[in-house]
């Protein structure tokens, strides 16, 4: 149906003749449907849009996961240095002594 027989002006006359209000029943089916497909569209907008902010939450903790990750690793790593570091160092003071008592 074009454009024009839709906005048509309407008749003077106080009845509608048959095409026009088949045309206005037309128009009125066609505008739910316009509504229907836009509620759709917002829901599915919105629907990936709550998908997309559950990524990058996803995201922030697989970050925040890592880097604690790495600060653990990181202190572990210092703690096993500072233990093998405390073994030596009584070692020398366990030698150091016993080699002052001998002598």
């Amino acid at each position: 149906m074009p454009i024009q027989e839709i906005f048509r002006p309407i008749s003077a006359s106080p009845a509608l003749s048959l095409p026009r209000t088949l045309s206005l029943f037309h128009l009125s089916k066609n505008l739910s449907a316009d509504t229907d497909f836009i509620k759709s569209r917002k829901i599915s907008v919105s629907s990936r849009w709550a998908t997309l902010m559950w990524l990058m939450l996803r995201l922030l903790l697989m970050l925040l996961f890592e880097f604690l990750n790495n600060q653990l690793s990181s202190l572990m790593w210092i703690d096993e240095k500072a233990n093998e570091f405390s073994t030596w160092i009584q070692r020398l003071a366990n030698w150091t002594v016993s080699g002052f008592w001998l002598n």
